[in-house]
């Protein structure tokens, strides 16, 4: 009897080892996957940073761009009455 009863002591033993190694293993999990999420949070809140100063830096390229697209259209207004003098006074030349 003695014999037997040493063996389910033991398998009792191990039973309840092998329950707390799954609870400690399970914990460990968890927080190695709260890491992962908070890296990827932290990750992601650097992205959201870098899409509002690239949206930043896009709308003071629309500013320039519109800019020089009315300075270029001025730069066209002028040149063609330039070109309508040049033209009138090859005709009075003439």
């Amino acid at each position: 009897m003695e014999l037997d009863d040493f063996i389910i002591f033991i398998g009792l033993l191990l039973t309840c080892l092998n329950i707390v190694a799954f609870f400690i293993g399970r914990a460990k999990d968890i927080r190695e996957c709260t890491r992962d999420e908070n890296k990827v949070s932290t990750d992601l809140e650097i992205v959201r940073r870098g899409n509002g100063n690239i949206l930043i830096k896009l709308d003071k390229i629309d500013t320039k761009m519109d800019n020089m697209q009315e300075r270029l259209v001025r730069v066209e207004e002028s040149t063609k009455q330039a070109h309508k003098r040049l033209d009138e006074h090859l005709i009075q030349d003439k």
